[in-house]
């Protein structure tokens, strides 16, 4: 948490990631899916550093930071975790955006295949009548 220009800096790599996810400018999918495991471990807030007790300060005057347990201090808004916390809320926008595109993949996908299909069974039927209506006139006759 106090690495706060590092935070800052970090928050505007975040935005400028997100809006060339927003506007196409990555289309490998398995690039995509290996981002996940590290903005998922950039949300563990278990990992979060925070300041030592005689350097915090909270905006809250009636937060007493000595009696909070060391990792409740990373819930407290002040101006040291407000850059984390936004850092976060574009993570989650961003994996968001990324599972949208997962999900707009997996139906192209799927309606690639649609079209294959019907195209085939297309082709099928210009040839004359299908290979499975030759049994069925056998066993009519």
């Amino acid at each position: 948490l106090y690495h706060v220009e590092k935070n800052l800096l970090t928050k505007q790599v975040l935005l400028m990631f997100r809006f060339m996810l927003r506007h196409g400018f990555y289309d490998d999918q398995k690039e995509l899916e290996d981002l996940h495991p590290p903005l998922f471990e950039m949300l563990d807030g278990t990992t979060d550093k925070i300041l030592p007790t005689e350097e915090f300060e909270s905006d809250d005057d009636s937060v007493r930071i000595e009696d909070k347990d060391r990792r409740d201090r990373r819930y407290i808004e002040n101006n040291e975790s407000r850059p984390l916390m936004e850092c976060k809320q574009i993570i989650c926008d961003i994996l968001m955006l990324l599972f949208n595109v997962n999900i707009d993949a997996k139906v192209k996908n799927a309606l690639e295949q649609f079209k294959r299909l019907q195209q085939g069974m297309d082709d099928d039927f210009e040839d004359g009548i299908p290979a499975d209506s030759d049994d069925e006139e056998d066993q009519t006759v």
